[in-house]
């Protein structure tokens, strides 16, 4: 079966998930962060600190994209950035004591949003789907490059 609409099927995820996070955040008091950010405060939680050029691949934004999120991150106090002492065209970034605050309130919204997709999803359709959707980006990748 060739869906044609999988753009929209997907567009239609990220929205209804984005809504989910932003809702728990803010039943959590984390009113300042969208769901954008989540990429971001993920990456940084799992590394002590990282270059702005690093931290594009790794969320997989352009580094035009991150600048946006890190000077909201910026401005609410989750994180800070400095200038490489070897070399000052390079900014590392890492999360301040705020940003490592809400790690536990991050991390559980996560769970309970993969909870909540993967209900009513056996394991076997959940390898195949996660299968597919690799193949397609990988599909779409190869045209991009």
């Amino acid at each position: 079966m060739m869906n044609q609409s999988v753009p929209s099927h997907i567009s239609s995820l990220r929205y209804y998930t984005q809504i989910y996070i932003e809702k728990r955040l803010k039943e959590a008091g984390i009113e300042e962060i969208s769901s954008s950010h989540g990429s971001v405060i993920y990456a940084l939680l799992n590394h002590e600190q990282m270059r702005m050029k690093d931290l594009a691949k790794v969320i997989q934004r352009d580094k035009s994209t991150l600048t946006v999120l890190m000077k909201k991150l910026l401005r609410f106090g989750y994180v800070e950035m400095m200038n490489s002492s070897e070399d000052k065209r390079v900014k590392y970034v890492r999360l301040t004591e705020k940003g490592k605050g809400i790690r536990d309130v991050f991390l559980k919204v996560s769970e309970d949003l993969n909870h909540q997709l993967w209900k009513n999803i056996s394991s076997k359709q959940g390898d195949v789907f996660i299968s597919v959707l690799h193949q397609m980006i990988n599909n779409i990748r190869e045209e991009r490059e």
